[in-house]
């Protein structure tokens, strides 16, 4: 590979595409700039820090983009399965890089078919909360060609997590554009401030702000023709909805526009992306109410029990499982409302009847012992 051309790793005019502006530009409160010079710093002495398997994967993007013949109509891309982690701590301004080969083993895989090296950028904000923006690596360095040619597909998530950050369950929204996926971004985030009511919007609204709580944005193909486009778009919002956490409003692709014609919301399936998004409106005040959000989107977790009460641990605004058992007891043993308040350390009065009255905290039993101090 020593014809490669190593002078430069990264693609200024991709990274200022797909990531954002390099002067003004920021990801939360990381500047794309410092993105850009650690990673090109971090791709340059891989293979320094890295065994062969892992540190030449830099050198073998660039040999793969400089391949004569290669489709970019297609997105192809080496299927190498690793991702880049780059870590910013916004409070102590302390960058983190590493390498994560899921072909050593490290407990993850992805699909057959899906196998490529990813960039996710991590921000951790004063606030403790969280955001994570990811690209695919291979198009950002240099000689993949023009990343704005073609559609795009990328894919939102709303990641759940304990108190002590193990993750729980993970909702997506899939979409595509035939422009650049920041901008079409940048309109969602319009769109959820001004009170949508896309299934997508209205949960994003809900949980930003929550430090349990990772909202996640994906670019994860590139190049496409629409059809191609298409078929991805309906491949992978199938998936999800067959799993139960797709906050997509109707199928993908085009089991998607078949699904508004025959609501009678177009004329015809042979529409464009834009008369799409203008009929899914409408579907979405047709629909009113149907189409919101739960309150909780957690609902099938919370409907467990080991969740319930790891969640109540890790918030200093309820009562813990012991305190619900203890409230109880000294009911039972004649104990007025103020002593049994003031003995157990409850936030209120209010809290302890609510638990006398059966209204919270049912599913704690007395004897359980994951109600003991």
């Amino acid at each position: 590979m020593s014809d490669v051309p190593t002078k430069h790793f990264v693609e200024p005019r991709s990274c200022q595409i797909l990531l954002g502006d390099l002067q003004r530009g920021k990801i939360g409160s990381l500047p794309i700039s410092m993105l850009y010079f650690q990673l090109e710093a971090f791709l340059r002495h891989a293979r320094k820090n890295y065994s062969p398997e892992i540190g030449m994967i830099p050198q073998r993007l660039l040999a793969h983009n400089s391949k004569i013949g290669r489709s970019r109509a297609t997105c192809e891309m080496l299927p190498i399965d690793a991702d880049i982690v780059f870590r910013y701590d916004a409070q102590s301004k302390k960058t983190d890089v590493v390498f994560k080969a899921y072909f050593k083993s490290l407990g993850y895989e992805r699909p057959p078919g899906h196998h490529r090296v990813v960039l996710h950028v991590l921000v951790t904000e004063p606030n403790n909360i969280k955001r994570s923006v990811s690209v695919p690596l291979q198009p950002l360095m240099v000689g993949w060609g023009d990343v704005a040619e073609g559609h795009q597909g990328y894919s939102h998530s709303i990641a759940f997590s304990d108190e002590g950050g193990t993750f729980l369950e993970q909702w997506f929204y899939v979409g595509v554009t035939s422009r650049n996926w920041l901008e079409r971004m940048e309109e969602h985030v319009q769109e959820i401030r001004s009170g949508s009511n896309k299934r997508f919007h209205a949960a994003w609204r809900t949980y930003a702000g929550n430090s349990q709580v990772m909202l996640s944005s994906e670019l994860v193909v590139l190049n496409h023709s629409f059809e191609g486009i298409m078929a991805w778009e309906e491949e992978q919002v199938d998936v999800h909805m067959a799993q139960g956490l797709s906050l997509n409003m109707i199928p993908g692709g085009f089991k998607g526009l078949q699904f508004l014609h025959q609501h009678r919301l177009t004329p015809s399936v042979s529409i464009s992306l834009e008369e799409r998004e203008n009929a899914i409106l409408e579907y979405v005040k047709r629909e009113g109410t149907r189409v919101r959000v739960p309150n909780l989107l957690l609902a099938k977790l919370w409907r467990d029990d080991e969740f319930y009460l790891k969640v109540l641990a890790g918030r200093d605004d309820v009562l813990t499982p012991a305190q619900v058992v203890a409230i109880r007891q000294m009911a039972n043993e004649g104990k007025n409302e103020r002593t049994i308040f003031e003995t157990v350390g409850a936030r209120n009065l209010d809290q302890v009847r609510r638990v006398l009255a059966g209204k919270t905290y049912k599913r704690i039993l007395e004897g359980d012992p994951r109600a003991s101090d």
